[in-house]
């Protein structure tokens, strides 16, 4: 799994002790949320591609970021050595186009996204937690509350995992594709 929290530390943001299918199933939901806006898996996993190439192209696109190594690539059916990785981009000195005349099958399997412990998914981590708390909102289902002259109204919103605009540019802004190409 691809959590980018853990039980603990939502428990721990919440200060409240949540049934562990519940917190599993919301951080999962909550993790989604957020790789979907970015496009990104962004906690380290290993991934095999196909991508299809045309000549004269020398530099092959991967989808998932960052890219931390490449242990294996297949064209057309015969592994081969000669590249390099390059402004997070596959570039060949021959090109990917295996023959002129169609395209040519590629196949790679590569390293990317960061370490659980790294301190680039804070953003990411911040959100979830985020999410998940709007998930678990109001369990009692309370209305409004009041303590002598101090109350509160819940919304219905709280219930909801809802990505603001502002937080949905700024996943995308620290993991969507761009912010790794320099």
């Amino acid at each position: 799994m691809d959590a980018l929290i853990t039980r603990e530390e939502l428990e721990t943001y919440l200060n409240t002790e949540i049934p562990p299918a519940t917190a599993d199933l919301l951080i999962e939901l909550a993790t989604g949320v957020v790789q979907g806006v970015t496009g990104q898996r962004i906690v380290a996993a290993t991934s095999t591609e196909v991508v299809d190439a045309t000549y004269p192209a020398r530099t092959l696109e991967l989808t998932q970021y960052p890219i931390r190594e490449v242990s294996n690539v297949v064209l057309e059916g015969q592994t081969i050595e000669d590249y390099k990785l390059v402004r997070q981009r596959l570039w060949r000195k021959a090109g990917w186009a295996a023959q002129l005349s169609e395209p040519s099958r590629i196949e790679v399997t590569y390293l990317h996204g960061y370490d659980p412990d790294d301190r680039h998914l804070a953003t990411a981590r911040k959100v979830v937690l985020t999410l998940c708390a709007a998930g678990v909102g109001n369990p009692e289902q309370v209305r409004s509350e009041s303590i002598d002259d101090y109350r509160v109204t819940y919304s219905e919103a709280l219930s909801r995992m809802d990505v603001p605009e502002l937080v949905r540019d700024e996943l995308i802004r620290v993991y969507g594709r761009t912010a790794y190409v320099t």
